[in-house]
């Protein structure tokens, strides 16, 4: 995935500062886009491309380029190296890491043992219960796409997750069922932020070794007085942020506010504490992909709007990193949405101070996130088609041509309404291309009969997989 970032000068303002952010910029955006850390060999050619295509009165001396990319590899190697203990660069990490007991049995009756009916006993698992949580879970969208043997495991894994038990029987001998009912589970309920893995013990015939019966606990990170002194606290959090939820009755509007809000509160930080959960962002104001993509879920449940996390890989073409984003029913209809590549902290994009929100992947349909995207299907996921409450359609900032008088509006508008940026996309390349020429040629500059009118420089990300623009303000 191609973008560009770039600064145009206009008049006397100080060049040298802008190329410099210039190539910070979108060094930073490379690596973004490639989501791993790029070699010293790579950046010092990336460096070389972009000094000769910045152009004229671009001549800065070698010896401050060379400061300036030495510098930025040596953070992404740290980073490389710190992200190796996630599970892929990206942040994302499975929770399906297993422990398993192998455990022999020659025993002639049936299961579940005497035993393990009393520790079923102990947590309320009865036949009663399962079926009265199936039916409460019904409407979450992994729960929807399971059969009714797997829903009533799924019924056992939750019930047990919720009450922190350990070695309780399930009702499968699939071992590879648990694991995937277990991540369905994990992807409808964001609110499970204790557990980090799971335990099977698997009792074996001794002669045929044939397994007999599955056990199951999880991998829990707190204590239960731990784990409600944290649920008040993110409900506390989450309520403060609803709070302030505009009083629209408007679905987009409403997805729109907390996806804003997550990313001009969140830092991109791998490493960071509970970066696979919704404490990260909640609580501690930076995460990783996974994060960020189970606190949308959170908050949007919380309204009553249908959102569940999704995972998969991302592609640039040269590198895969594993990652995480979510899935959201507005007014009847499906959409993708992925906060993390929303936030300017992550793709290494702040132009400035101030950091500025990327709407290329709020509201997406499955085409148009399978550029650059593949989803991990443990279940079938709908076909996103829709594009009504997609940003740009919503926003009017969809162009199929040069439109001035659009442009303008658009500028006019961001600039009153004292927005760090304007963004926009073209519905082609060709359109892409001609917007890219008409705004940003040395020899035009016609990106400054829409800036504030004392503008001296104009910083600007252009994204060729997405067909999209962010420009500064």
């Amino acid at each position: 995935m191609s973008k560009q970032g770039k600064t145009v000068t206009n008049g006397s303002g100080n060049f040298i500062s802008c190329i410099k952010t210039l190539i910070i910029a979108a060094v930073c955006l490379f690596i973004s886009a490639s989501l791993t850390a790029c070699s010293l060999d790579d950046a010092v050619d990336i460096a070389g491309e972009l000094a000769s295509d910045i152009g004229e009165g671009a001549q800065i001396a070698g010896r401050e380029i060379e400061d300036i990319y030495e510098e930025l590899t040596d953070t992404t190697a740290k980073e490389g190296a710190t992200s190796q203990e996630q599970d892929g660069s990206s942040g994302y990490s499975s929770t399906s890491d297993l422990y398993e007991s192998i455990i022999e049995s020659t025993a002639t009756g049936d299961y579940p043992t005497s035993q393990m009916q009393e520790d079923l006993d102990d947590i309320g698992l009865s036949e009663d219960r399962i079926g009265d949580i199936k039916a409460e879970q019904e409407g979450y969208y992994y729960f929807d796409q399971l059969n009714s043997d797997q829903q009533s495991l799924y019924a056992q894994i939750l019930h047990i997750m919720s009450c922190q038990a350990d070695d309780i029987y399930v009702s499968t001998t699939d071992m590879d069922e648990v694991e995937t009912v277990q991540q369905c589970v994990l992807n409808d309920h964001p609110e499970i932020f204790y557990i980090d893995g799971y335990v099977l013990k698997r009792y074996m015939d001794a002669d045929t070794q044939e397994i007999k019966a599955l056990t199951y606990g999880g991998k829990y990170t707190l204590s239960s007085d731990q784990i409600s002194e944290r649920e008040d606290e993110l409900v506390e959090a989450a309520d403060i942020i609803i709070e302030g939820m505009p009083d629209t009755s408007d679905e987009y509007e409403i997805v729109k506010y907390f996806y804003d809000y997550i990313v001009l509160n969140t830092q991109y930080r791998i490493g960071s504490e509970d970066n696979q959960n919704i404490c990260s962002v909640l609580l501690n104001k930076e995460s990783v992909c996974q994060g960020y993509a189970k606190t949308l879920q959170y908050l949007l449940q919380k309204v009553g709007i249908t959102c569940e996390m999704v995972s998969g890989t991302v592609d640039n073409g040269q590198t895969t990193s594993t990652h995480a984003w979510d899935i959201v029913k507005i007014d009847g209809n499906w959409y993708y949405v992925d906060p993390t590549w929303g936030d300017s902290s992550f793709s290494g994009s702040v132009a400035s101070d101030t950091e500025v929100v990327n709407y290329a992947y709020l509201c997406v349909t499955t085409q148009e996130l399978s550029a650059t995207h593949k989803i991990n299907e443990i279940v079938q996921m709908p076909v996103c088609t829709a594009t009504k409450d997609n940003y740009f359609v919503k926003e009017n900032a969809l162009f199929d041509s040069i439109d001035t008088a659009k442009l303008s509006s658009l500028f006019t508008q961001a600039i009153s309404d004292g927005s760090s940026s304007v963004t926009f996309k073209c519905t082609d390349a060709d359109t892409f291309n001609e917007m890219k020429t008409y705004l940003f040629a040395s020899d035009t500059g016609n990106v400054f009969n829409y800036l504030p009118a004392m503008s001296t420089r104009a910083v600007y990300l252009a994204q060729d997989a997405t067909l999209t623009f962010i420009i500064w303000l």
